[in-house]
């Protein structure tokens, strides 16, 4: 099943430890992680641009940035317990960055 959104957007990593996703117009979302405690700290996506695979996007670079699964730190929203209870029954997200015409 494929999670990855069909438009263009930039993904940059702040700070070493802050996955951010943006438009031209808006921060569509962001993650923030501890790899040395193999956890995604916060994760947060726009209302309007929920449900359209950016929470999995989050967290594939998250892990991938990382070089190591991570698991999220709670307290869990219902949101992100439904995201990380999908992803786990799911092959493990890749540990590379996405390459191709979407991320630029």
């Amino acid at each position: 099943m494929e999670h990855t959104p069909a438009q263009t957007y930039d993904i940059r990593i702040d700070g070493g430890d802050t996955i951010i996703i943006a438009n031209d117009n808006t921060t569509i979302g962001y993650a923030t992680l501890d790899a040395t405690m193999g956890e995604i700290t916060y994760i947060f996506v726009h209302p309007h641009f929920r449900r359209q695979g950016f929470g999995y996007l989050l967290v594939k670079i998250a892990t991938g940035h990382a070089g190591t699964p991570l698991t999220p730190a709670p307290p869990i929203s219902l949101l992100g317990s439904k995201l990380f209870a999908t992803l786990s029954k799911e092959s493990a997200p890749p540990t590379e960055r996405p390459e191709g015409p979407l991320f630029r």
